[in-house]
């Protein structure tokens, strides 16, 4: 195929496939393509062929140098503008050529910085990055390329290794392991449900144990006051009744009292105004048992008393 193809494509294919210059790739590549673009089978294919030849030219450039200035790769893609006009946009500039690296780089063709405060274009070489660009015809390996070619022979050094060390089981050996395992799984499976169901249990006991120590230590806090409701009740009564046999006690003696005055009045004797005090006391005393609620005696009772205490006096 390519054997029969024209002499100008043939010459392209060995700058482009076979040769290593990156110095001098664009002016190689110029005559070629002011060739071409004679030719109008070819001349519609002269925009794609220029990008192409400088994406070579930077992989090429990437492959040799870590960094480059921007106007030393001005200077190296001069030769691509020879054919084509001023004033025309499919010029190599600065513009771009800076917009052209970084398609390349989101593509993940290219891994390169550009640097505008120094005016540079720096070539990334990371071993672990997951954009590895490919470098066909590679001058030398990158250290990133190092790296990761290493890791994958040692990768596959181990790999062997360990097949010669163990090597795979038959298939029915593989099924025995297999249904094992299962087995054991699901006898630990089993274990765990029962353990988790023995903690349900214990959890529902405890909780029933909990409410019926609540509930008796609420019954046992009724009880208690209850009993104190009843103390106090009993020892109000206690009082009510003491509270009563007093008032009892100075009523009878206020009676007496009053008593002894008339009868000293009836005689003639001058009492003091103590005795009025000590009627009104005794009226404040049957006031008082009225509020306790204390069965009064009879009047009969008053005067069969009153007669026995006149006899007295009068004796």
């Amino acid at each position: 195929m390519l054997k029969s193809s024209a002499q100008s494509l043939q010459q392209l294919y060995q700058v482009l496939e076979v040769d290593f210059d990156p110095l001098g790739l664009c002016g190689k590549v110029a005559p070629i393509l002011e060739t071409l673009s004679t030719n109008e089978a070819f001349a519609p294919y002269l925009p794609h062929l220029r990008r192409v030849v400088l994406s070579r030219l930077l992989s090429q450039l990437a492959q040799a140098y870590t960094s480059i200035s921007i106007n030393h790769l001005l200077v190296l893609s001069a030769p691509l503008n020879n054919h084509v006009p001023e004033g025309d946009p499919s010029r190599f500039d600065q513009e771009n050529i800076e917009a052209f690296i970084m398609n390349t780089a989101k593509r993940g063709e290219l891994l390169v910085r550009i640097d505008h405060s120094e005016g540079s274009l720096t070539f990334v070489d990371d071993a672990l990055s997951t954009k590895v660009p490919s470098k066909p015809n590679a001058l030398q390996p990158s250290p990133g390329a190092l790296v990761r070619t290493r890791l994958s022979t040692l990768a596959q050094c181990l790999f062997s290794s360990l097949e010669y060390i163990s090597p795979p089981l038959p298939l029915q050996q593989q099924l025995k392991t297999v249904f094992e395992a299962a087995r054991t799984e699901r006898k630990a499976l089993q274990l765990r449900r029962s353990i988790v169901a023995r903690r349900r249990e214990l959890l529902a006991e405890l909780i029933a144990r909990k409410q019926s120590e609540e509930r008796s230590q609420q019954a046992e806090q009724a009880r208690r006051a209850q009993e104190e409701a009843q103390k106090k009740k009993r020892e109000d009564a206690v009082r009510e009744a003491q509270a009563r046999a007093k008032a009892e006690m100075d009523r009878r003696k206020m009676e007496e009292s009053v008593k002894i005055v008339s009868s000293l009045k009836d005689k003639g004797v001058n009492v003091v105004s103590s005795s009025r005090k000590s009627v009104q006391k005794c009226t404040q005393t049957n006031d008082l048992m009225h509020r306790t609620s204390m069965k009064w005696i009879p009047t009969s009772w008053y005067s069969s008393r009153s007669s026995r205490w006149t006899g007295r006096s009068e004796n």
